[in-house]
């Protein structure tokens, strides 16, 4: 209900509220209406003043009754008006905020504004200071050169100093020698003397060496490989392991005739004092230390010993050689390089095994591998392709061989353990 209609509902009321009065009134004078003492024209007043009253109250409860805002607006005044001035209250409150609000961001404008002014004023002097940097860098080069050409012309005056003294130090040497010269002239004659005999004889002795190359056949030549012996890693009694190969070319000499020079024990005392194995071991290889010819009737083998370094060359499951076997023909890679080795043709025959055995050879010695004492020559397993090649031959291309190690191979393990490679057959994609 608005204002309005409230305004229109009381002054109707007022209206009603007038004429039922006057109405009432008029009924109590023609009743002659007497109240107490009243006369009945006085009770009629007060009878139409008391239904006025009594009307008014009925319509302001009706309205009470009816109108929710009004009977809030009554029974909630107070609270009403402590809200509302809580809220004028927080009004003035949050206008005296944005009021400060406003001052400091009057304030921080002002001082963006400074701020980007000595921003500005920063950034003028850093160019500045750049600008001189570059000016003392350009100076400090400068210096630099210069200071290194006065070092070099330091280093120059020094090194001719220096030459000069050695040149005075030799002078002076020269005159030393030349005084014990003069002394000892005739003990200087006679040790060259002596040096000039045993040239002498050392030039004969050479000479009839070489007749003998020239007349004799050698039975055992120098450098001959006579034997191997590993030597673990942190072995205490290497002279011990050396021992055992000792012995072992012992045997093998005195079924030929020969003996072992004893001079041969001291090489390999100082030999084993020298020697370390390193973190996987060492190989030694005994060879002949000098030539034993048909001839000789003192047939004493002089050994020799050296030592290599002993680490894995090819790791187990890894192809010592990949063969590729296309319709086209054949490729080959060695120890997983990618550069084609050799290239075959798509059959596997004797040609083929042949022309793989002369690059097995060439690539085991490259890679370190030990040949067999006996035959200078490396074991392999290209054999049992030949066994195999019927059916190889029968399969489907593209496929690839594979040459693999079944454990870590070592230089030693050339010997006899390339022999026992692997060979599988796969299929390009496997």
């Amino acid at each position: 209900m608005t204002i309005a209609i409230f305004i229109v509902v009381l002054t109707l009321v007022a209206g009603l509220v007038a004429a039922a009065g006057d109405r009432m009134g008029q009924l109590a004078a023609k009743r002659k209406i007497r109240i107490g003492k009243l006369r009945p024209r006085d009770a009629s007043r007060l009878v139409a003043v008391l239904t006025g009253m009594a009307i008014s109250i009925v319509t302001f409860g009706v309205v009470f009754a009816v109108w929710r805002d009004f009977r809030e607006a009554l029974t909630r005044y107070s609270e009403t008006k402590a809200s509302l001035a809580s809220v004028l209250s927080e009004r003035d409150s949050m206008l005296t905020e944005i009021k400060t609000a406003q001052s400091g961001r009057d304030d921080a404008i002002k001082a963006q504004q400074e701020a980007e002014r000595a921003l500005s004023e920063a950034e003028e002097l850093t160019t500045a200071a750049q600008n001189k940097l570059i000016a003392l860098e350009d100076q400090l080069s400068v210096a630099d050169l210069q200071i290194a050409d006065k070092e070099a012309e330091l280093a120059r005056r020094q090194a001719e100093i220096d030459k000069i003294q050695k040149e005075l130090a030799a002078a002076r040497q020269v005159l030393k020698d030349i005084e014990k010269q003069k002394e000892g002239d005739q003990l200087q004659l006679k040790s060259l003397q002596e040096l000039k005999e045993r040239a002498r004889a050392e030039i004969e002795k050479l000479k009839d060496e070489a007749e003998r190359y020239k007349g004799s056949e050698v039975e055992l030549e120098i450098g001959k490989v006579l034997a191997y012996q590993d030597i673990p890693a942190g072995e205490d009694d290497v002279i011990g392991r050396l021992q055992e190969a000792i012995d072992r070319v012992q045997i093998s000499m005195l079924r030929r005739g020969y003996s072992i020079d004893r001079e041969s024990e001291n090489r390999a005392r100082e030999f084993a004092a020298d020697l370390q194995a390193g973190q996987y071991g060492a190989v030694v290889v005994v060879r002949s230390g000098r030539n034993i010819f048909k001839d000789d009737e003192d047939k004493a083998v002089l050994l020799d010993f050296s030592f290599q370094p002993l680490a894995p060359i090819l790791r187990q499951g890894s192809d010592f050689m990949t063969i590729t076997v296309t319709e086209q023909g054949s490729s080959v890679h060695v120890m997983g390089r990618s550069e084609v080795a050799l290239s075959l043709g798509n059959q596997v025959d004797i040609n083929f095994t042949q022309r793989l055995d002369t690059l097995f050879q060439s690539e085991a010695r490259g890679a370190g591998f030990l040949p067999d004492i006996a035959t200078g020559t490396y074991s392999h397993p290209l054999n049992e392709l030949l066994f195999q090649a019927e059916k190889i031959n029968a399969r489907e291309r593209p496929f690839v061989i594979h040459l693999r190690a079944q454990k870590d191979l070592t230089a030693i393990d050339g010997v006899s353990n390339l022999a026992r490679m692997e060979v599988v057959i796969t299929g390009v994609g496997q």
